[in-house]
């Protein structure tokens, strides 16, 4: 999910940009955030099984037309388009997500440490991956009828765009000021979930995934996207200007100038 965002060919390269560092020499990755020993082998080889499915079956199908026919398409009133998932099965799917809100919740790395879930939150997911693990994937898919009937259909939306002009120029970022819903961008997707059916999760009508039916993607205008991106960066810029006069610095960008003056 994150490979394109660091390029296809060549130097693999992303920046880091935070409201705490703008007054430092950016940095920038070679690779995705990464973080060893938080999980046991069994569980990093279940993890494994269920990024593996959603990869060949969702991801490496999504904007192929050769595989039109594994995602039924529909339009709501507002204009908006969504696909539906007619191969993919829907639990397997919710497991996937749960993992990486798990996962974010429990990181420490620069994108998720600021980001925290309510410990009960956390214990139900933590719970509910724990239930269904499997580290093969065909017992996984063997086992789909006799998941836990506590499973939780938590309300998300799962969002992506028709289409990208430049996927180097996406982003990974994990909101950490707002809750229910909580929202991640996540390179090409975008996810915004509760833990309830508020009344925030409801504006979004019939994109939301409220029940173990098929899940259902949004898609969002190439334009829109590349819109909800710019005000990603300017709300990121703006708490960057705030943090930086409280400390009395001023933007790398411009020491840089001065002493090339």
């Amino acid at each position: 999910m994150t490979k394109s965002l660091l390029g296809e060919t060549g130097v693999k390269r992303g920046y880091m940009i935070g409201s705490d560092r703008a007054h430092k020499a950016p940095e920038f990755s070679q690779d995705s955030p990464k973080e060893d020993f938080i999980l046991c082998d069994s569980c990093e080889k279940y993890f494994s099984v269920l990024e593996t499915y959603i990869a060949t079956r969702l991801h490496n199908r999504l904007w192929d037309i050769r595989h039109a026919q594994q995602f039924s398409t529909y339009q709501n009133q507002g204009g908006i388009t969504w696909k539906v998932c007619e191969q993919i099965d829907t639990l397997i799917f919710r497991l996937f997500i749960y993992a990486i809100i798990w996962r974010c919740d429990i990181s420490a790395t620069d994108l998720c440490k600021e980001f925290a879930l309510k410990p009960d939150e956390s214990e139900t997911l933590r719970a509910t991956l724990l239930s269904c693990k499997y580290e093969k994937q065909q017992d996984l898919l063997n086992s789909i009828g006799q998941f836990p009937v506590t499973f939780p259909t938590l309300p998300f939306l799962f969002f992506t765009a028709d289409s990208f002009k430049d996927r180097t120029s996406n982003t990974l970022f994990v909101n950490p000021s707002i809750k229910n819903p909580y929202q991640l961008v996540l390179n090409e997707y975008m996810l915004i979930f509760s833990f309830d059916f508020n009344e925030d999760q409801k504006k979004f009508d019939l994109l939301n995934n409220i029940d173990n039916s098929k899940i259902k993607i949004g898609y969002f205008p190439t334009e829109l996207w590349e819109s909800l991106k710019t005000q990603l960066l300017q709300m990121v810029a703006k708490k960057a200007l705030e943090t930086m006069q409280k400390c009395g610095e001023i933007p790398w960008i411009i020491k840089q100038e001065q002493l090339n003056m």
